[in-house]
């Protein structure tokens, strides 16, 4: 397949592990202040240094239109109930590295909701792309019990040729979905780019991954990654067995832990609107950095609350505010 890479899961089971150690040297970034702790749009990940906790910060009404370009004082950041001094802030539509990652496993073939993943995958990139900011990065990442991966571009062509490719394969296979997330969340730490997404498509029902879920929630305290979960299972379904409803909890849990949203859409429409509301979301992002107090130095997680105090001229209705964020972080050491 032009542009992507056959990767084996035994070929990247020692990058992986070795991803473990990483994840809690690269948990947190740092940036030199400016004013008010305020930066230009455009950072990226060369100014940080092993500081800062930096936190994506989503905040919609209950119809998800997102507040636009609030200041930084509209927002407190709490580490265990306790106020933190906020060193970084940015209003701006900042960078960002996008992950695409496709369950391409013998389990997607029994998918009830009848619409074609691949089209819709191809129109969700599309959209990204021509919508996004210009400067976004995506790579592609197809998977069942092995790992196909694409090279990080802007090309949109490039993109839609490889899911061409996809397209003509059926699924098959075991997954491994729990190795491919920490593969690709590995894989973003090392951008340039401070804001990390990941989009997955997926019915959740792992088979055949060597890292477990509390691994995978452990390093998801220690990265600013934001996952969106396009679900296939239908849910909810009285047809629903054990394994679908525990697989659909993990990705429930996946998404509200990294601050991102879960879709479980069981139309062509329901899938298009959950790209709507993706895409926004990238766009109107909120990025906070804040520096753990003396007192947090202790390399273990604790949890994050961002509350927002929104200004009297806001559209949004207070008492139907959602405020999203990362839910917790490893603290340096």
């Amino acid at each position: 397949m032009k542009g992507l890479k056959e990767r084996c899961y035994a070929g990247v089971r020692a990058g992986l592990l070795v991803g473990l150690v990483l994840a809690f040297l690269t948990s947190v970034f740092s940036v030199s202040r400016a004013v008010g702790g305020q930066q230009p749009a455009g950072t990226t990940k060369q100014s940080f240094d092993a500081e800062l906790v930096m936190i994506p910060v989503a905040v919609c009404g209950k119809k998800g239109s997102c507040a636009k370009g609030l200041p930084q004082d509209a927002f407190n950041v709490l580490s265990d109930k306790s106020s933190q001094e906020i060193a970084f802030f940015s209003n701006q539509d900042e960078p960002t590295s996008v992950a695409i990652l496709l369950d391409r496993s013998g389990s997607m073939s029994k998918s009830r909701t009848g619409v074609d993943i691949d089209d819709l995958v191809k129109k969700l990139l599309s959209h990204l792309m021509q919508s996004g900011n210009r400067a976004n990065e995506y790579i592609l990442l197809v998977f069942n019990q092995n790992f196909r991966l694409s090279d990080w571009t802007s090309d949109m062509q490039v993109m839609l040729t490889a899911l061409d490719k996809i397209a003509s394969e059926p699924p098959t296979g075991r997954k491994a979905l729990f190795d491919a997330c920490y593969l690709e969340i590995e894989k973003a730490k090392s951008r340039k780019h401070t804001r990390h997404a990941l989009i997955l498509f997926t019915n959740g029902l792992d088979s055949s991954s060597n890292h477990n879920f509390s691994e995978l929630r452990r390093l998801l305290s220690a990265t600013n990654i934001v996952i969106y979960v396009i679900s296939t299972v239908d849910f909810p379904s009285e047809h629903l067995g054990s394994l679908e409803q525990q697989g659909d909890s993990i990705l429930k849990e996946m998404a509200s832990l990294s601050g991102g949203l879960i879709f479980h859409a069981k139309s062509k429409v329901e899938m298009e609107n959950a790209f709507d509301l993706i895409s926004q979301d990238l766009h109107y992002q909120y990025l906070i950095g804040f520096k753990p107090k003396d007192s947090a130095r202790d390399g273990k997680p604790h949890n994050i609350t961002v509350k927002v105090a929104l200004p009297p001229n806001s559209p949004l209705e207070r008492n139907h505010v959602l405020v999203r964020s990362r839910k917790s972080y490893i603290a340096p050491k």
